[in-house]
């Protein structure tokens, strides 16, 4: 089942390694989707717009990569927020706090995007 995350008028999803959205009942590729270069992402979460960190933004746990990345879908712009991730299989955000849950080393990592620092605690 394939999960959509609403921003900016369009249902935003992930089909095949691609960002994708849904406009007028078609479906497109993200602009600037190659520069993503996503490899096995798991998830991606949706920043609220007037939350105060990442309004609007699409942040994907890019597991293949071992990365998050953040997706603007106003500018086209990418971003690499976190390397080296032990294989990242989710991702949450509230307020200003990204939640990652890795796979393999089963861990959480809270990343505060208002201090771009991250704590690690153990699961």
């Amino acid at each position: 089942m394939i999960k959509y995350y609403e921003t900016y008028g369009k249902k935003w999803f992930l089909q095949s390694s691609k960002l994708c959205y849904v406009e007028d009942s078609n479906i497109y590729f993200a602009k600037n989707s190659d520069q993503l270069d996503l490899l096995n992402p798991n998830d991606m979460c949706i920043g609220i717009i007037g939350d105060g960190c990442g309004g609007g933004r699409i942040f994907i746990a890019d597991t293949g990569h071992n990365m998050i990345k953040v997706y603007d879908p106003q500018t086209a712009e990418v971003f690499i927020i976190l390397k080296d991730i032990n294989m990242p299989k989710s991702i949450k955000k509230k307020g200003c706090i990204l939640s990652i849950e890795t796979a393999t080393i089963k861990e959480l990592i809270e990343f505060d995007l208002s201090s771009m620092t991250q704590t690690i605690k153990s699961l």
